[in-house]
Parts: C-alpha cells; sequence; structure tokens
C-alpha cells in the first residue's frame, strides 16, 4: 500500500568547475495525512539524506517549508518572489474577470481604450520606455539559443552542466507547455551585433506573459530586461510575470516590476560552499536549471 510519495529530479550540476550531484524534490504528496501526520516529513528526509551533494526544492510551501528547516534546510528569500510588469491595466483586469466569467470578453473594447488612454496621458505610468537605437533584439534558433544559454549560464558559479544534447531536450520540453502559449526565444545585441543576453518566455497577444528564464552578460541586465518588456509588450501581452533572480533585481525594480511572494526556493546541502553561492545570488537554480520548464507543472496531456 502506498501512503505518499515525493518526485526527485537528479541534476548534473558544476560548482567552480568540479562536477557535483544535486537533487530536486518536486511533487510531495501524502495519501492520509491524519492518519500519518508524519509520513511528509519521512519522505522529505529519505530525500535529503540522499547520495546527492545538494538538496533543492523550488516551489515549497509554508508547510513543506518549516520541514526544511527542521531537517537542517534553509530557504532563500531572494530566489523566492515572483515579480511583475503590467502593461496594459484594464485589460488585464478583464483578464482576470474573464477566467471567472466568459461574459468579461464584452468588456475587452472598453479595456482597449482606457489602455490607449493611459499610455497617451502625462504620467503615462505603465508605459514600456523605447529601446536605445543601438539595441538589437532578434529571434534565434534552436541551435543559437544553445549556445546563448550555454555562453550566458557559464558566469554562475554554481550552474547545471548541460551540454548541447540535454538542453535541447529541456528546452524541447519546456515548449509544450500549451496553456502558456508558444515559447519564444530572443536574442538581445549591442554594439557590432555583440550578444548582451537572451530570455525566453511563454506569451500570446491578449494574454499573460510568463518568463521561464532571463540571461545576461554582467552589467548588462538592465538592456536585457528593456529589450523583453518590449519584446511582449509589441506582441500584445497585457502583464509580463517572472521568478526572481538575485543578480537581476535591482534591474527588474528600475523597470517598474513589482514582486511578492511565491513559493520558496530550499536547500540542504553539507557543503557549505555551494550554499554560500546560492545564498550570494551565483547560482542558476530555478527556472530553466529547477522544475518550471518541465510540462508536468501546467501542461496538457489530453
Amino acid at each position: 500500500m502506498v501512503n505518499g510519495f515525493i518526485g526527485v529530479l537528479p541534476l548534473q550540476m558544476t560548482y567552480r568547475g568540479a562536477a557535483i550531484r544535486a537533487a530536486l524534490a518536486s511533487s510531495l504528496m501524502v495519501d492520509n495525512p491524519r492518519q500519518d501526520p508524519l509520513a511528509g516529513a519521512r519522505l522529505l528526509r529519505s530525500f535529503i539524506t540522499g547520495p546527492q551533494d545538494l538538496s533543492l526544492g523550488e516551489t515549497s510551501g509554508p508547510q513543506v517549508q518549516r520541514m526544511w528547516q527542521r531537517l537542517g534546510g534553509s530557504t532563500v528569500p531572494t530566489y523566492s518572489m515572483d515579480w511583475e510588469r503590467v502593461l496594459r491595466p484594464a485589460q488585464f483586469g478583464i483578464a482576470m474577470l474573464k477566467e471567472r466569467s466568459w461574459m468579461a470578453g464584452w468588456l475587452r473594447p472598453v479595456g482597449l481604450a482606457v489602455d490607449t488612454l493611459l499610455r497617451v496621458g502625462k504620467r503615462r505610468r505603465f508605459r514600456v520606455e523605447p529601446l536605445d537605437a543601438r539595441i538589437e533584439r532578434a529571434d534565434i534558433n534552436a541551435n543559437e539559443l544553445v549556445a546563448l544559454v550555454r555562453q550566458f549560464s557559464a558566469r554562475y558559479e554554481l550552474r547545471p552542466a548541460w551540454d548541447d544534447a540535454s538542453l535541447r531536450w529541456f528546452l524541447t520540453h519546456a515548449a509544450r507547455k500549451e496553456p502558456f502559449g508558444d515559447l519564444i526565444g530572443r536574442i538581445v545585441c549591442g554594439k557590432n551585433r555583440a550578444p548582451l543576453g537572451c530570455y525566453l518566455y511563454y506569451g500570446r497577444p491578449g494574454g499573460i506573459a510568463l518568463v521561464l528564464q532571463i540571461f545576461s552578460g554582467r552589467g548588462d541586465a538592465d538592456t536585457v530586461i528593456k529589450g523583453l518588456l518590449a519584446d511582449v509588450n509589441d506582441l500584445g501581452c497585457v502583464v509580463v510575470r517572472g521568478r526572481s533572480q538575485p543578480d537581476l533585481l535591482d534591474a527588474l525594480l528600475q523597470n517598474g516590476c513589482i514582486f511578492k511572494r511565491a513559493p520558496s526556493v530550499t536547500m540542504h546541502s553539507r557543503n557549505a560552499g555551494l550554499l554560500a553561492a546560492i545564498r550570494a545570488g551565483d547560482a542558476l537554480v530555478t527556472g530553466l536549471a529547477g522544475e518550471s520548464w518541465a510540462r508536468l507543472t501546467h501542461g496538457q496531456f489530453v
């Protein structure tokens, strides 16, 4: 008889050039917690005491977070937030109402009119600033995307040990999350078409854009984020959302993004260096490097 289970995703990572074993805890479920209230804790303990060098969780709720802490783990606040940038507030409100009643769709012309007035008004609070004329955004094919992700992820002290084949596998599965729209990848280039960064997001006109990952060179985060915002705005999205990355926090704030609490990133390791790298924000452990790419999170199987 199965009383519960915990999903585990093994990860090959590198830390300062050395290979390490990591594991990501996913779904944790117990059939009858009242009958066996410690079942969840035993499952989590069995995971944390496994052979891996680093144990991670990307979507730990408050109860699971407390279990991690009792077992010697900790949370990382700078990775545990969602950010949001509203682009078309009236249409965003209507989109939220439409989730409750299809009749809210009749208000779309009103939303378009209100958002147009807000964009031409004096305050222009929701306006996306135009990019510098020297900055270019461009579509990229799968091979180019793989090369760029590996290039920009290499600056992190702790990161996934992707090779071309494994990264293509992740990206192929990431593209199969139909409810969010198409997976769009673009590059941002500066002077002499030098790559400054790239980003991956799901989106469709009139919908909510969901960012899977933002990669940027050191010092280029602001420009890359401006490129992302211009991109989703041109597509006609009403709002864009993503997961916090410590090295991008300042640039996101400077571009009008707001932050809110999200399920926590949790970690456990006997190697103090691994924990220090994550606390310092010098680690790539969420998004494409976590479980957000997986079709099991909001995919369709019918």
